[in-house]
């Protein structure tokens, strides 16, 4: 194939000022493997830096993977080197962390390099990482996608910048970067690993591409590259369209999502769809693993009768409560129900950690001046002379009551009925921390204190209880 360096580069600049890829001043962080792709990036990047106003350093990995790796890495440095460009070196074990974090080779490669990046991002102040991601891996992408049943996201294939990663050459061929070197005299190295058919994209990129482009459609690489951006353009929209209904319908807690599902009813299901997704992508790292079958799960609660729960990836969990579908993190609690703590604090507060919080007693005179009515959830104030026994910080126990008022004086209610009458959530029961005095729940924190503890006119002493998440 006869290309011209010349053309290559212009194809490459008109790419990069139509996306806004960089800007004048920019320092970009490249990732180079020695391979064609990486060096065709880094040598037309190097050639465009005047004419774009941008300066280059290199990251290299070694996946420590391969007998060539420390060849390779030698190789990249020397181009640097040669070409007065600022190296930074990562060596990891892929397969290590491949068994330590329970991922396949190719996930843990991947968080691998990005980790690499943001490292090598801040000790190079760099503002933006190039990758050399180029048409031929979006056809690999949009195809390996498809066949695994991925959404409109996933028939996008690669996007050309997301956050301050760029990828200036995705409007080239495996040719083009190829040929460009060629044109240029310029050597590169090859990776063994993709001469084999062990990884599925391997698989497709060297059978299943080549195979459509002899038998089925000539230029089918090109074909999929101009109907990626279309998909490209729809999930944008789609996810602007999502936005909006997802400030109306969706509140935001620390670590919940709560959904009004009677909103939902006359929202298109595509929307709905986008709508899990983007609260996938608030609680979670990892919304790029979250599939459709989570997604169909989430929606399928949405519409059953009556409270169900469902269990989905990284720690997450979807509830169907009445008329709200609630998405949370699992909560992880550290003592369960036999955490027990007596705090002395006669002379000084005393502060408790239980689960994800933090509970802080302070015992002091009464202040005629101040006023105790407070109405703050995580704040209450008890009259300690009438508390009777030792303290507990604990979780709820068979058998705790709560003291009330009725008409015909003080009463009892089984903390279970106050829970049920004050529709908590079932899942949540075991999760709120409760300061007791025996069976005598004297505060369910973040609702009511017992009746027989409130202040008083023959209040002397107050004991003043703060909760804090933490």
């Amino acid at each position: 194939m006869n290309i011209s360096s010349k053309a290559i580069e212009e194809k490459v600049y008109s790419f990069i000022v139509e996306n806004n890829l960089t800007e004048a001043g920019d320092h970009i962080l490249v990732g180079v493997s020695g391979g064609a792709d990486s060096v065709c990036l880094l040598f037309v990047l190097l050639r465009l830096s005047d004419k774009l106003g941008i300066r280059l350093s290199v990251s290299h990995i070694n996946h420590g993977m391969r007998e060539e790796a420390k060849e390779d890495a030698e190789y990249v440095k020397t181009l640097c080197e040669e070409n007065n460009i600022p190296f930074y070196l990562c060596e990891a074990d892929v397969r290590k962390q491949a068994l330590i974090n329970h991922e396949t080779t190719e996930e843990a490669g991947r968080n691998v390099r990005y980790e690499a990046f943001n490292k090598a991002l801040k000790e190079s102040k760099a503002v933006k990482i190039a990758t050399a991601h180029n048409m031929n891996d979006l056809c690999e992408t949009m195809l390996f996608n498809l066949f695994r049943g991925s959404g409109i996201k996933g028939l996008g294939g690669i996007r050309c910048k997301r956050d301050n990663i760029i990828r200036p050459v995705l409007c080239l061929s495996r040719d083009e970067t190829q040929g460009y070197l060629e044109a240029l005299g310029i050597k590169y190295v090859t990776d063994k690993t993709n001469d084999t058919d062990e990884y599925a994209r391997n698989r497709i990129r060297r059978n299943v591409i080549p195979y459509v482009e002899e038998n089925i459609s000539q230029g089918f690489v090109q074909t999929m590259a101009r109907t990626g951006k279309i998909f490209t353009q729809v999930e944008e929209y789609l996810e602007k369209e999502a936005e909006k209904i997802y400030e109306e319908a969706v509140i935001e807690g620390e670590s919940e999502l709560s959904l009004d599902i009677n909103g939902l009813q006359n929202v298109p299901d595509i929307i709905k769809e986008y709508i899990i997704l983007k609260c996938f992508e608030t609680l979670t790292s990892h919304r790029k693993d979250m599939g459709n079958i989570h997604v169909e799960k989430v929606l399928k609660l949405s519409t059953s009768i009556g409270n169900k729960k469902i269990d989905l990836p990284y720690e997450l969990e979807a509830l169907r409560r009445y008329d709200r579908l609630f998405i949370r993190r699992r909560a992880v609690l550290s003592d369960g129900d036999d955490y027990c703590e007596y705090p002395e604090f006669e002379n000084k507060p005393v502060t408790l950690d239980i689960g994800r919080g933090r509970v802080t007693f302070r015992l002091t005179d009464i202040d005629p001046q101040k006023d105790y009515s407070t109405k703050e959830k995580y704040v209450k104030y008890l009259d300690y002379d009438r508390i009777g026994d030792r303290i507990s910080l604990r979780y709820k126990r068979p058998g705790d009551y709560l003291v009330i008022d009725t008409p015909k004086g003080l009463g009892k209610k089984t903390l279970k009925q106050y829970m049920t009458d004050s529709k908590i959530l079932l899942e949540e029961r075991d999760k709120i921390p409760i300061v007791a005095c025996g069976d005598r729940v004297l505060w369910l924190i973040g609702f009511r204190i017992s009746a027989d503890v409130k202040i008083n006119e023959n209040t002397k002493r107050i004991l003043e209880i703060k909760y804090n998440k933490v």
